[in-house]
């Protein structure tokens, strides 16, 4: 492939995680005209996949599959800028493999939508590597200061969340409201991600 040709397409395919935050809230608005009674504070979102909530549960459950599919093309993305960027392997590819975990999950719940038991699982976990993953691998950027300072707060706000949420339960944040919050905290990132791991990359070459 030709060396522009494929730079272009990296970046653009890194470019597709700032569709993630998009669809990740996006689908959830355009299911619930279909959810009479839905509660965005009490209920999660995955409940609007279910028939007995919704009366067009596809509609999230094909939503989160294609965000789980736009998520597969930003982790290619991101492995070629990352590459190009000249961070280490480590770090480059436990941010790959972590945005994979995530699309992955993405693509197991909409696949096996609640309440089958197989709705998510391990994948989640590429929620708790990711963010680590990319702080190592932009470190030491002279331009990621700002970047970093953000990713920092979000980090520490998820892991404080996580344990609130462990130690009281609905108590701290009904279960809806918690999982929209948690999500401004670990889904918004990665769009905003993309950006920076776009612009670090230099764009397409002209």
């Amino acid at each position: 492939m030709m060396p522009k040709l494929r730079e272009n397409l990296t970046y653009y395919a890194c470019s597709a995680g700032l569709l993630i935050p998009l669809l990740y809230f996006g689908v959830q608005l355009t299911a619930m005209p279909f959810a009479p009674g839905y509660s965005v504070l009490k209920q999660t979102a995955s409940e609007l996949g279910m028939a007995t909530v919704s009366t067009a549960p596809q509609v999230f459950n094909f939503g989160t599959m294609l965000r789980g599919a736009v998520m597969l093309v930003a982790a290619v993305g991101f492995l070629g800028a990352l590459k190009r960027m000249d961070v280490g392997p480590f770090s480059t590819w436990l941010t790959t493999l972590s945005m994979v975990s995530i699309a992955f999950n993405d693509l197991g719940a909409g696949l096996f939508p609640l309440p089958d038991d197989r709705h998510e699982g391990v994948f989640l976990l590429g929620y708790v590597f990711w963010p680590l993953s990319l702080l190592a691998a932009i470190w030491r950027s002279p331009e990621a200061r700002a970047f970093k300072t953000y990713m920092l707060l979000n980090v520490v706000l998820t892991y404080g969340l996580l344990a609130a949420r462990g130690v009281l339960g609905d108590a701290f944040m009904p279960a809806g409201l918690f999982q929209r919050v948690f999500g401004l905290v670990t889904v918004v990132p990665i769009g905003a991600a993309a950006w920076f791991v776009g612009r670090a990359f230099k764009g397409p070459q002209r």
